[in-house]
């Protein structure tokens, strides 16, 4: 084998090898990957992960005191559309004279918003006109107006010096000269800002 062929092999295995490490050094690592890195001790214990020998505990954070809207989605706005989760992160509030609108959009682009048309206090109040619940998808605007009228918003939190609102809702809904219905349901929206 001569000088320069030398080289050429000895640059090329340098440069994948140095591909290579890179290649692995970008992989995300984690406690819980099933592999021994990141300066672990173990596989996924020891060095920045729990001591090596310790059992996780199941429930580190338990609620002694749950929620009863809480069902697991942690967005301050969720529902389920046809028994399907649908949450928004950042639901906006605006309040005129007379309602209370809530609108929250979910990552796919759809949409529920909430019209009360009734007193700022805590209770249970009719979604059905004045007041409306819809749910929008697309170019297409299901509403409570044109549903079945099972649809109902609950306030349990109606602070007017905070101008906080949480509460519960759930309303079917149909497009205009439709019996095609959709179901929301199991609907909350949490400690929202107004």
């Amino acid at each position: 084998m001569n000088y320069r062929f030398s080289i050429q092999y000895t640059f090329l295995f340098v440069l994948l090898s140095a591909f290579l490490l890179t290649l692995h050094s970008c992989k995300d690592h984690s406690c819980t990957d099933g592999e021994q890195n990141q300066f672990e001790t173990g596989i996924d214990c020891g060095g920045p992960c729990p001591e090596c020998g310790l059992e996780p505990d199941p429930d580190p954070d338990p609620d002694p005191d749950p929620d009863p809207m809480d069902d697991g989605c942690m967005a301050a706005m969720c529902a389920k559309i046809d028994d399907v989760a649908w949450s928004a992160a950042a639901p906006t509030v605006v309040e005129s004279p007379d309602a209370l609108s809530i609108t929250g959009m979910s990552s796919t682009g759809s949409f529920i918003t909430l019209i009360h048309n009734g007193p700022f206090v805590v209770g249970s109040y009719s979604l059905v006109d004045p007041s409306v619940g819809s749910f929008s998808v697309d170019t297409l605007i299901y509403s409570s107006t044109y549903g079945t009228n099972n649809a109902n918003i609950t306030f349990t939190t109606f602070d007017t010096i905070n101008r906080v609102v949480s509460g519960t809702f759930f309303f079917d809904a149909a497009l205009q000269d439709s019996t095609n219905l959709r179901n929301i349901t199991d609907g909350s929206f949490t400690e929202l800002s107004y």
